[in-house]
């Protein structure tokens, strides 16, 4: 499943990953957190968002609980999409619902920030990480 579902957006075809994965679901396929994972960064890297985020809320109907790497997928796309404060926000969402950020979650700030040439930003989140004792060697 996940594979057919990776192929459709790679090959460009959203909308039929979208059906795919609407039959599986409707047939009452199990889907693996790794799949549901695949389909929304197939569905963000189309810009589907609210398909995404409506995937992301129901995770707990699929059998499954959000981690981290599930963050990372919107926080990759807010910053990509340059919405800060929503990645912020979601960030702070993350730590609320008892996640630790991993090192790909300060990657993408720190992307982002040095991509925008914010180098105070920059020292922010590197000190944040020196006090969570998180390393991105």
């Amino acid at each position: 499943c996940r594979a057919a579902i990776n192929a459709y957006f790679v090959v460009g075809r959203p909308q039929e990953a979208q059906a795919y994965f609407l039959r599986a679901v409707s047939r009452g396929v199990s889907l693996s957190i790794e799949t549901l994972e695949v389909f929304i960064a197939g569905l963000l890297r189309y810009s589907l968002e609210m398909p995404a985020r409506d995937v992301f809320g129901r995770l707990a109907e699929f059998g499954h609980s959000t981690r981290t790497s599930t963050y990372n997928l919107f926080l990759e796309y807010y910053l990509r999409d340059r919405r800060i404060e929503e990645a912020k926000r979601l960030f702070k969402e993350m730590e609320t619902v008892g996640l630790v950020p991993n090192q790909m979650s300060f990657l993408h700030f720190l992307s982002y920030l040095i991509e925008t040439a914010d180098y105070k930003g920059v020292d922010r989140v590197r000190e944040y990480m020196r006090v969570r004792r998180v390393s991105v060697d």
